[in-house]
């Protein structure tokens, strides 16, 4: 499903993986765009990746207090839900409709990163949250903040988050994500991080990964170029979105982000038209700063950092 929009038929198996699916409708500009270019088996290709990662926070705890086969399976129990699209899975036999599940208006209470809830009381957007790095959905005062705790003591991670929101905001630049620090008690570390949701009925979220994937790209493009050739036949404007792109490369660099992978950047799309708006708030800059890594002592050791970026 796409909000109330039916686009296929899925079977499922019992681990919460696509087993199978119906082929007549494989051209609906409604489907992921993501692995697009590809047509065999796009669709589970795109459902696998977008379940929860096993290796972020205390996800594998989570799974067994829960009685989970796995993410796949946590994935399915939560109908596929997510914060940042309108995609879900629907029983087939169910009255269920957008407006009963989605998660920008129904309230959920499952917290990952601070306590354990062994209940389904309500679906979670917890189990299509992306990366390594423990997290958390949360709701205060009626608002949807995305809470990130560290990799390491000191709150590094977090601390780079805010430090990065502030230099945009010195620079007179308008689309970033600001970010706060939260105390998080039982934890290594002293500081998390919360941001706000961004997305929402109305703009949905579609990563690089995703643009890049959707179309073959031509041999005599790179990545970068390919990149912004689609975002262009989406709509988008793509002047601006290039003042985007080098903005955010200029910044990384001098902040020394070493993880702009093509998950921590994408466009805003109208829920509507489907035509892509602009690049994505900057979020995700945790990674910077030379974070559990050696401080350089020399200027080769600082530019030879290897990144995940458009180039390495």
């Amino acid at each position: 499903m796409r909000k109330d929009d039916a686009l296929l038929i899925l079977e499922m198996n019992s681990n919460g993986g696509i087993e199978k699916y119906s082929r007549e409708n494989l051209d609906d500009p409604l489907l992921p765009l993501q692995y697009k270019a590809n047509k065999n088996d796009f669709l589970k290709k795109w459902w696998d990746e977008r379940s929860i990662p096993i290796g972020q926070g205390r996800v594998d705890q989570m799974l067994i207090e829960k009685g989970l086969l796995g993410p796949g399976d946590y994935l399915m129990k939560n109908l596929g839900l997510s914060l940042t699209d309108y995609y879900w899975i629907k029983p087939i036999e169910s009255k269920l409709h957008w407006a009963d599940v989605n998660l920008y208006e129904n309230d959920f209470k499952e917290n990952i990163l601070i306590a354990i809830d062994s209940s389904f009381k309500t679906f979670s957007p917890n189990s299509s949250l992306q990366g390594q790095l423990e997290k958390s959905w949360q709701i205060r005062n009626g608002k949807r903040y995305l809470i990130k705790g560290n990799r390491d003591e000191l709150s590094c991670e977090s601390m780079n988050e805010v430090f990065a929101a502030l230099l945009h905001k010195k620079q007179g630049y308008d689309n970033y994500i600001p970010y706060s620090l939260i105390k998080i008690r039982g934890r290594r570390y002293d500081y998390g991080c919360k941001s706000p949701l961004f997305t929402s009925q109305d703009k949905e979220l579609v990563s690089a990964w995703a643009v890049l994937t959707s179309k073959k790209k031509p041999g005599h493009l790179n990545d970068y170029e390919h990149f912004i050739e689609v975002c262009g036949e989406h709509g988008i404007d793509t002047i601006q979105l290039r003042k985007d792109l080098e903005y955010q490369i200029m910044t990384d660099y001098i902040l020394s982000n070493r993880d702009r992978h093509m998950n921590n950047i994408s466009v805003l799309r109208d829920a509507k038209t489907l035509k892509f708006i602009r690049m994505a708030p900057i979020y995700d800059t945790g990674k910077s700063m030379f974070v559990r890594r050696t401080l350089p002592m020399r200027y080769a050791d600082m530019v030879n950092q290897e990144v995940n970026s458009f180039c390495k």
